[in-house]
């Protein structure tokens, strides 16, 4: 008897903690469907959970105010993760990479500025890629820079165009964001898929991501291309002037598109009256009515997507991130203080300041409780 009652206590908090998460969860009331070869997910404005199924625990923090140069950053601006967890902080002002191991431990600093083999110019971002060398892209040489994992240079490729972003997939294809200048009063920007050679492209995206330049004006707020390489070589793609993201293939074709039904944030006064204080010599400062209709995305190695919406948390710090799953269904929403920069392993990345603007480098533990 007496162990019966004590199995009938410790099974009393478990069931109080299912049934809060019953109440919690909703029935999804989207809708799939398919086109042409296409799946498409057509997601409601509400999530599945009403409530935080996704939690994160801080693990390690690199970076300090004062201490040793190796753990002290001037500004950065992009992060790249190995197999063992070993982090690579590209640091745009030193023109350098701090290389940690998985603890955090300061290992080695890979590159410098310079126009000799192998130095920067202006690096922009970088990538570790399939075959296991640090990619570089650096638009202050226009070249691709790459480097074994130990820190010695193996190659460069020259670029024609300067790429704001770009990725390699696992048969030497790149893709990559570019800004094409079209005289005498326009330009815009492409997104290009060029073989390993760089004898040929393919251009995915080139008359949405129109410049912010008009003749006479910049227009502040207006939807820009946003994409990311995932797992297996698919390409995530948004042009958020809807609230759509869209999966290819390796090979180009579209195979999925995921949407949600959503409210047009405002611009906010204070944005608009930023803007006018940021005016470009020669351009009047001009701001969209509404944001678009999403920021930016990052999706992990299992194809689950974060979005960070333009939506602010009820204390007005940093942005509300929409969560979905690798279907594409709209699990949760979630505030975060922090732009996540990878998200692989259950592990989640970001680049972080304080309010003097010190940087820091975090990674967090993600838990799902569903």
């Amino acid at each position: 008897m007496q162990v019966k009652i004590v199995l009938i206590l410790l099974l009393i908090p478990l069931l109080i903690v299912t049934s809060s998460c019953d109440q919690s969860k909703t029935e999804w009331k989207g809708i799939i469907e398919e086109k042409d070869g296409v799946i498409i997910i057509k997601n409601s404005i509400e999530p599945i959970y009403q409530q935080d199924i996704f939690q994160l625990e801080e693990e390690i923090t690199i970076g300090e105010r004062e201490g040793s140069e190796e753990n002290m950053f001037s500004s950065v601006s992009d992060l790249a993760v190995d197999s063992s967890e070993n982090i690579y902080v590209l640091d745009v002002r030193d023109t350098q990479i701090k290389v940690y191991d998985k603890n955090g431990t300061f290992q080695r600093v890979i590159g410098k500025a310079g126009q000799g083999p192998g130095e920067f110019g202006r690096p922009r971002n970088i990538q570790i890629n399939s075959s296991n060398e640090l990619m570089i892209n650096d638009s202050g040489s226009r070249k691709l820079i790459f480097y074994s994992l130990q820190g010695q240079f193996v190659k460069s490729i020259n670029l024609e165009k300067m790429a704001f972003r770009i990725y390699c997939d696992s048969k030497e294809q790149y893709y990559a964001f570019l800004y094409i200048l079209d005289p005498p009063n326009d330009s815009k920007y492409q997104l290009v898929k060029f073989n390993a050679d760089f004898t040929n492209n393919t251009i995915i995206a080139g008359n949405l991501g129109q410049s912010r330049f008009r003749s006479d004006s910049y227009v502040f707020y207006r939807p820009q291309i946003v994409f990311q390489l995932m797992e297996n070589d698919y390409l995530l793609y948004g042009y958020p002037e809807e609230y759509e993201l869209q999966v290819y293939s390796p090979t180009g074709e579209l195979r999925k598109r995921i949407s949600r039904d959503y409210i047009p944030v405002l611009v906010s006064k204070e944005a608009r009256d930023a803007v006018s204080k940021g005016s470009l010599p020669g351009y009047k400062a001009v701001s969209s009515k509404y944001y678009p209709a999403y920021s930016d995305f990052v999706a992990d190695d299992e194809g689950r997507i974060l979005v960070r919406t333009w939506e602010k948390p009820l204390n007005n710090i940093g942005y509300i991130y929409d969560v979905f799953d690798s279907d594409g269904k709209y699990q949760t929403r979630i505030p975060l203080n922090f732009i996540p920069q990878i998200w692989e392993k259950n592990k989640l990345y970001s680049i972080e300041a304080d309010e003097d603007g010190y940087q820091c480098v975090k990674r967090y533990k993600v838990t799902w409780n569903y």
